[in-house]
């Protein structure tokens, strides 16, 4: 109480929400969050983002009470790039990887997509878990009842599970081959060279264009996502799929298997949150602003990235 009574007074006198009496059954929290949602909500409209704000007290980071802007992302859709992958493939082995690679991890903290990088880390959680490799390797040590002198590699316990008939995780390659997903080192680093040698392709253009932007945005927001260290990823959030079907791609069903483990329809699945923003002050509540803005910003430049890299291959 003493907490939130101390914000209040605080961001008065900042300017950041206006003094008036307290409505019928406010409490001083609901009273800072009505007076800050209904002076700022044109500011902090964002497409595609839903924001949860909540009073922090006492567990913040700065262990005062704070405004907690949680920022989560509100829509997602497959996005079919059989074609652009087919295309070029034609044009440049490792070009569609590489450029996945890049905007998976490059989207992240704005507009997430999921991919068979994401698909093979949720399998390999699922299926084999945490221990799956001590298991196995106790298991070779005792089918061969003789004493190594060294461990053997991941490569020798994947053959020899084969041989016996059993799914290793390096099987998961041949459902998500990774040179879909990912490039050579050299390919990545000459990625935008390489779209613009083939700007040709729709929404090439577009893609080096947002992949240099995001570059240019502040390092904090560049945020790596809890679920990519949970192997699970889950949520509302854009499904690249290029192989099989629209209705059978690897990736889409393995992002609705995930899903539906946890128990919630596809299109209300909790995602993480891309952002937690604290408003304390005046300057803190701007860089809040600017997020959501370069947020809209970013949505808008993928939309149309994404529109025009899924309207098929050129001739």
């Amino acid at each position: 109480m003493d907490a939130a009574c101390t914000l209040a007074l605080h961001l008065t006198q900042a300017g950041l929400i206006p003094r008036r009496v307290p409505r019928p059954g406010e409490t001083p929290e609901s009273y800072i969050l009505n007076s800050y949602v209904d002076t700022w909500r044109a500011e902090l409209s964002a497409p595609d983002v839903r924001l949860d704000i909540t009073l922090l007290c006492g567990y913040s980071q700065h262990n005062t009470a704070t405004i907690g802007v949680e920022v989560l992302p509100q829509s997602g859709r497959v996005l079919d790039l059989r074609a652009l992958r087919a295309d070029l493939r034609a044009r440049d082995r490792y070009l569609f990887g590489a450029l996945m690679f890049a905007l998976r991890a490059a989207l992240a903290p704005y507009q997430p997509v999921f991919t068979g990088q994401d698909a093979v880390q949720g399998e390999e959680a699922l299926r084999f878990g945490e221990t799956w490799w001590d298991d196995h390797l106790e298991a070779l040590s005792e089918a061969e009842h003789e004493e190594r002198t060294r461990e053997p590699r991941a490569r020798d316990l994947c053959r020899w599970l084969q041989r016996q008939g059993a799914p290793t995780p390096y099987d998961l390659g041949r459902t998500y081959p990774m040179d879909t997903w990912t490039a050579p080192d050299d390919v990545a680093r000459s990625l935008q060279t390489r779209l613009h040698a083939h700007r040709a392709v729709p929404g090439l253009t577009e893609a080096a264009d947002l992949l240099a932007h995001l570059a240019t945005l502040p390092f904090e927001w560049r945020t790596t996502r809890a679920w990519a260290e949970d192997s699970l990823h889950p949520g509302v959030i854009d499904v690249v799929i290029c192989q099989d079907t629209p209705e059978r791609d690897p990736v889409l069903e393995f992002h609705r298997d995930a899903t539906d483990l946890l128990g919630m329809p596809h299109t209300e699945s909790p995602v993480e949150s891309l952002a937690m923003l604290e408003v304390r002050d005046w300057a803190s509540h701007e860089a809040a602003l600017r997020y959501l803005r370069a947020v809209a910003d970013v949505q808008a430049r993928s939309r149309a990235m994404w529109d025009a890299l899924t309207r098929g291959a050129t001739s």
